[in-house]
């Protein structure tokens, strides 16, 4: 899954009269397939909005909000992605470790198995809630239309160290 945090601002210019649309979560979910709102914050000139979304490729994803955006009367200027990788492979293989340990001090083929399999699961799930960085990337429009986006990975700022899965 990636975060999608856009900077978007009112499509045309109204007059000065004239108040931007109001953006809401339900409003970019109804316009925009699978994607889960993470905030949305008001700025000077439009807002800010973080959307989850889980796309193929990031070009399609940036065309995708782009054309969501403007269904609601707004343009999409730019954009920061955040991929995410979860850790339920690891938190499963920590978990069913820790359980097998439990279950081989059972001496018994049931409490073994139970243990395992319990240790398993709980560890998946507890993986999963952990997400970490996998991959930054910017995103600047480059014309109207699809695939008009330079898409740059970001190089990780130094001092920051990568986070480990458990």
């Amino acid at each position: 899954m990636s975060l999608y945090e856009t900077h978007v601002t009112k499509a045309f210019r109204l007059p000065p009269t004239y108040d931007m649309p109001p953006l809401t979560t339900d409003a970019i979910t109804s316009a925009l397939q699978g994607a889960t709102v993470s905030s949305i914050t008001p700025s000077a000139d439009g807002y800010d909005v973080a959307v989850h979304l889980e796309r193929g490729d990031h070009g399609t994803a940036m065309d995708e909000l782009t054309a969501a955006f403007q269904q609601l009367g707004f343009a999409t200027v730019q954009a920061a992605i955040t991929e995410f990788v979860g850790s339920w492979l690891e938190g499963a293989a920590v978990g069913a470790a820790g359980g097998a340990a439990l279950g081989a001090a059972t001496k018994s083929a049931e409490g073994f198995l139970l243990l395992f399999l319990g240790g398993l699961a709980v560890g998946a799930l507890t993986g999963s809630a952990h997400q970490t960085i996998k991959a930054r990337y910017s995103a600047h429009r480059l014309h109207p239309g699809p695939g008009g986006w330079q898409i740059t990975r970001q190089d990780k700022p130094a001092g920051e160290a990568s986070q480990p899965a458990f």
